[in-house]
């Protein structure tokens, strides 16, 4: 049996872990797993009784020990099998020489195979769920598509998408999928700071809803203020810069077309506001970093003062 080297690499564990699974299948395979070097060297060139050795080598971060796994690729004896998982690769050229020969991508799913993957997913736990609700999931859920990352949050897997489907499905066994099972199992997420920005200021009520379900769902004020005050600021910037084309502002501020969208709609206030909201929200900061108080009591007053300016 000749040698068999796979690199698996990307930004969504999911995917890998189950790559590396599919290539450490075969049953005439003895599998072990480290996350050092020394011992995938000692293993791979022990004589073993129980199958062909294959090494799962977990590396946290290539370019730290780029020569090393290099020279273990290239040294990896015959009739064996080394699989390197790693959500850190590196760029150089003969890494990325070897890449091209023996990788594995494993980068986030793009919009359509992250529909999809939701949907297999319902369907193996027998839980049909709608269009709507599905769509309404996708959004809720904040995965950060490989295409797509404008108000996403990058931190979330596929791992925890999953357990949010079998919380689901298991609410969901009499009564079907609801917006209201999906809101309580799927928290608001942080990646939704737009749509909190605009809704605070063009649809309080909503605004405020949103705002303290973010808050209560672990994230803390300061992050929170962060997050609307680098938004406002942003907004400014782009209203400062009307004379300039739509997609010249898109360009030079970073902005997606549905940002830009909530930005337009802040023109119909008065000039003023957003300096107002600033400086409300620099105040909320500078008092919750020094305050002893009850934080979400602060937190919903400053909301509060936001929508009723």
């Amino acid at each position: 049996m000749e040698k068999m080297v796979k690199i698996v690499y990307g930004t969504e564990p999911y995917r890998i872990d189950h790559e590396v699974r599919k290539l450490a299948e075969n049953t005439a395979y003895y599998v072990q797993v480290f996350d050092d070097m020394d011992g995938v060297k000692e293993f791979l060139q022990s004589i073993s009784f129980f199958g062909v050795p294959c090494a799962i080598y977990k590396v946290e971060d290539v370019k730290k020990e780029r020569k090393e796994l290099l020279y273990l690729m290239e040294e990896c004896p015959e009739s064996s099998c080394l699989i390197i998982r790693t959500e850190k690769p590196d760029n150089s050229k003969d890494w990325n020489a070897w890449k091209s020969k023996h990788g594995i991508c494993c980068d986030k799913l793009n919009g359509k195979s992250y529909q999809c993957w939701i949907q297999k997913a319902f369907q193996s736990l027998d839980c049909p769920i709608p269009e709507p609700m599905l769509q309404y999931f996708i959004d809720r859920s904040a995965y950060a598509y490989q295409e797509r990352r404008d108000g996403k949050d990058e931190t979330t897997d596929l791992y925890q998408i999953a357990i949010f489907i079998k919380q689901i499905a298991f609410a969901s066994m009499d009564t079907g999928v609801s917006k209201e099972t999906i809101d309580q199992v799927v928290p608001a997420a942080v990646g939704k700071s737009w749509e909190l920005a605009s809704k605070l200021l063009l649809d309080p009520m909503e605004g405020m809803k949103l705002a303290v379900e973010l808050f209560d769902h672990g994230n803390n004020s300061l992050k929170l203020y962060g997050l609307l005050l680098r938004n406002y600021r942003v907004a400014k910037k782009a209203l400062l810069l009307s004379d300039m084309k739509e997609n010249e502002i898109l360009k030079l501020l970073g902005l997606t077309e549905k940002q830009m969208r909530g930005i337009r709609a802040y023109r119909k206030l008065p000039e003023e506001r957003l300096d107002t909201v600033m400086s409300i929200l620099i105040e909320a900061m500078n008092r919750t970093k020094i305050s002893f108080g009850n934080e979400r009591n602060l937190f919903i007053q400053t909301m509060a003062k936001l929508i009723i300016l």
